[in-house]
């Protein structure tokens, strides 16, 4: 699954017709709504519940070990003006350099 980020400027306001369907489903009572097809949620499903900030570092711990098993370090020297604008999108800004040479190892492959 992704997981999708917007910050809330980018978010566009919300429809007038989308806010009565809201407004509609939140007057409705509990048992006029059909949950038949949600499985039941077990002791087991809460063993392994995270929260939102526990799941976000466990992932980030696993792309962190992801990366240290299939890289190797390397030094680089770069212009001051292309690591000023690595670094101004982010502090992995590695990730980026990454994904750029990928691009052009394939471009460079399919000719």
């Amino acid at each position: 699954m992704a997981i999708v980020q917007f910050k809330r400027s980018e978010i566009p306001p919300m429809s007038e017709e989308r806010k009565a369907q809201l407004r509609a489903l939140a007057q409705r009572p509990d048992d006029e709504i059909d949950c038949s097809d949600i499985p039941e949620l077990t002791e087991e499903f809460w063993q392994n519940a995270m929260t939102a900030e526990e799941a976000q570092a466990f992932r980030q711990k696993q792309r962190e070990e992801q990366n240290s098993q299939d890289s190797k370090a390397l030094q680089g020297i770069f212009d001051k003006d292309v690591f000023s604008w690595l670094t101004h999108h982010g502090k992995h800004y590695h990730q980026m350099i990454n994904q750029s040479l990928r691009q052009v190892i394939q471009q460079t492959a399919v000719k």
